[in-house]
């Protein structure tokens, strides 16, 4: 299993895995199988290239069907195709006097608050929609907003199913009938990133008009994402070239890491319902030890509707970068947070991210975010239970 070699390499009990993932090595076998063996341009008439074209398909149609999608653009990442959805989207409007209303959600992923905030420059009205402490979207203030539809039209509205730090599901199909009951004419973008495969999906059912994945939140290839594209989505092109990608997406495609993207993919949606389950009672069992073990410990985020594998916690009065050095002294790796914007935190400050939402000061200081994936075993849940309260008792003399 990955999470051997991981732990043969550091040493270690990886619980970081909605930062990224280890690699599934069936996922390595078939992504070095393909760089072997389908080399060609996919552009070409030659067999190679056919070979290539083929198998590059294949991976499109294998995640266009899990995601109940027209087409499927693949891109460089997750950031990169949500991107091309808001960008794509809006740009037959830019530069407008008065182009239009953008929507999104204060605690969203910084992929779209940064993209539509920059929005602004071409004319666009950027809206932040209030979400709950919980990471729920407030949908009585989306139905306000979109009650202004006449006024102020709404271009595009850009949803985040599975909140990256809190692991919130919020209630997107609510928040869609909204859209299509006030502003049938909105683009709905929904970012899936870090619940796909660990949460059911489908575009078409749901009636989203595009959504954003990425391979490597499901121990696939880093930088490979995908654009997924309902009937009636027309984004355009901002990498121009070749026309690859149906016009959407210029320069050879990156056939192999298509493959290990769909491969990946396939191992995890073909044992949704298992996994899920195996993932969810291994946080549900280190959630209720942890509570055992460090009463003043609080979980972060809705009770009831979140992802299998997330975990975040709060210890008020200790901070979570120095727990998580300590962490890592016992070989177990957790994040503080996002690790998209653990870099960006002055820039987004209080407009954006869980202090915007409410969530106070004192418990984003002591935050831990634990995060599991399929190649964790119970043996990692015993590490964490074992060494966090060991830790939390001895910073207690440190506390003011």
């Amino acid at each position: 299993m990955a999470q051997d070699q991981v732990a043969t390499q550091f040493g270690s009990h990886y619980l970081d895995n909605a930062a990224t993932t280890p690699m599934d090595p069936e996922v390595i076998d078939a992504m070095a199988q393909a760089m072997r063996d389908c080399f060609g341009n996919p552009s070409s008439l030659h067999p190679p290239g056919v070979a290539a074209h083929r198998m590059l398909e294949r991976a499109r149609l294998l995640l266009s069907g899990m995601l109940g999608a027209r087409s499927l653009v693949f891109t460089g990442g997750g950031t990169e195709a949500s991107n091309l959805a808001i960008r794509g989207i809006t740009r037959k409007d830019a530069g407008k006097k008065d182009a239009g209303r953008i929507l999104f959600g204060r605690a969203d992923h910084p992929a779209t608050t940064a993209t539509i905030t920059d929005l602004a420059t071409d004319g666009f009205t950027p809206v932040a929609l209030p979400v709950h402490a919980s990471g729920q979207l407030d949908l009585e203030a989306l139905e306000q907003e979109l009650r202004q539809e006449a006024a102020a039209p709404v271009r595009l509205i850009s949803l985040l199913y599975g909140h990256n730090e809190l692991g919130t599901l919020s209630d997107i199909e609510g928040a869609i009938a909204l859209v299509r009951e006030h502003a049938p004419r909105a683009h709905v973008h929904v970012d899936i990133v870090q619940a796909f495969a660990k949460a059911p999906f489908d575009l078409d059912r749901m009636g989203a008009d595009s959504a954003t994945i990425a391979a490597h939140k499901i121990h696939g290839p880093k930088g490979l994402g995908a654009l997924a594209l309902g009937a009636k989505a027309h984004p355009k092109a901002f990498v121009t070239g070749g026309g690859q990608e149906s016009g959407l997406r210029s320069g050879t495609e990156n056939v192999p890491g298509a493959h290990a993207f769909a491969r990946a993919a396939e191992l995890w949606v073909s044992r949704m319902d298992e996994e899920s389950g195996r993932i969810r009672r291994m946080r549900d069992d280190c959630e209720s030890r942890l509570r055992s073990a460090i009463p003043q410990l609080r979980v972060l985020g809705d009770p009831e509707r979140r992802l299998p594998h997330l975990l975040p916690i709060t210890l008020p009065g200790l901070v979570g970068e120095v727990l998580l050095h300590h962490l890592d002294e016992h070989g177990i790796y957790v994040s503080t947070g996002s690790a998209c914007s653990q870099h960006d935190k002055k820039k987004s400050g209080e407009e954006f991210g869980l202090e915007a939402i409410g969530v106070p000061g004192e418990e984003l200081r002591g935050m831990l975010r634990i995060s599991f994936g399929r190649l964790n075993q119970e043996q990692d849940v015993d590490a964490i239970c074992r060494a966090l309260p060991e830790i939390v008792q001895s910073l207690q003399p440190l506390r003011p």
